[in-house]
């Protein structure tokens, strides 16, 4: 299907705004985990007070990273005011249709809180990508407003919108990264017929057996760019249609997050994708950038660990990934 006509109505340029998405948002079980080789480690830092305010004047110097226990380098170092480039991409295919109205509400939520120095590039996809804006400067302006003109109808290539946000990252430097809400259904995941109490059913294959997943984890891998993504839940006719008893997407959004840095937050109803996006908005400018190369980057598929700290024992720390998998 084509994607929905979007008008952006503002009184000053398109604006937006990103932060990490810590475990303080939304409480979550990891679904799957990624083992990959990662020669160069990065990590997402909120720190705060003990009264919850954010603490932004912070310098390298005032951190200490660990991985399992032993103390590294930190070589990649970004404060706060740092820029970001971001890519903002919108789920508009058919089944998010029943949660468009509150979609539409969260982005223009997004779109009221900004950093002047951070870039954005807007795009929706359903079975194709359609970018809006390339990346810009940000502003806050008046008034922003988006408004779909008419329904999506037709299929889900999710695959095609995370692998097109990556490609875009790619070449980008600095600090970067992607905001995607979604479901994560994406059409054409093979299928397979498994035994369950008995009889056979058809399920998904799993994101390890799927091929074509397994070559867009490795372009995200390579943009170097950490994918955050709200996980909107599917309209009940879609998932009625899904063979097996669960979605697909969770699992996979999970992998991309793993795998990226990033992280994935579940809503618990519809309605809390609004106030979920006001608190990601209160968040802005808060984080800092933090990377390092093991000092034993052995591949031996074992679980590292990753602990920041701050000198400041009054101070607290959130990170956007507590470990990886080094295989």
């Amino acid at each position: 299907m084509h994607a929905d006509k979007v008008t952006i109505v503002a009184g000053a340029l398109f604006v937006v705004l990103f932060t990490v998405l810590t475990r303080g948002l939304l409480a979550q079980e990891p679904v799957y985990t990624l083992r990959v080789d990662v020669p160069v480690v990065s990590v997402d830092v909120g720190v705060s007070d003990l009264d919850g305010k954010p603490v932004t004047t912070l310098s390298k110097d005032d951190f200490v990273l660990y991985q399992d226990g032993v103390r590294q380098e930190i070589q990649n170092f970004s404060p706060v005011e740092s820029p970001y480039h971001i890519v903002l991409l919108v789920d508009l295919s058919g089944s998010t249709r029943g949660q468009r109205p509150l979609i539409v509400q969260a982005v223009n939520r997004f779109f009221k809180s900004v950093r002047p120095q951070d870039m954005i590039a807007l795009a929706t996809f359903d079975s194709i990508v359609e970018r809006l804006m390339p990346f810009r400067s940000v502003w806050v302006g008046s008034r922003q407003v988006i408004t779909l003109r008419r329904p999506s109808t037709g299929g889900t290539d999710f695959y095609r919108a995370v692998e097109w946000a990556a490609r875009e990252l790619r070449n980008v430097n600095g600090r970067k990264g992607a905001v995607v809400l979604t479901d994560g259904i994406h059409e054409g995941i093979p299928t397979k017929m498994v035994r369950v109490a008995g009889e056979r059913v058809q399920q998904y294959i799993s994101p390890e057996e799927d091929r074509e997943f397994q070559r867009i984890l490795r372009t995200v891998w390579q943009s170097r760019a950490p994918f955050y993504f709200v996980a909107v839940s599917p309209s009940p006719r879609t998932l009625s249609r899904l063979p097996g008893a669960a979605s697909p997407g969770p699992p996979r959004m999970q992998a991309l997050a793993e795998i990226s840095g990033g992280r994935v937050v579940f809503p618990k109803t519809p309605e809390d994708v609004i106030p979920l996006y006001e608190r990601i908005a209160r968040d802005l400018g808060t984080a800092y950038s933090l990377g390092y190369t093991p000092a034993s980057p052995e591949n031996d598929g074992r679980y590292r660990r990753i602990e920041v700290q701050v000198r400041d024992r009054n101070y607290r720390v959130s990170q956007s990934r507590d470990g990886y998998y080094a295989k």
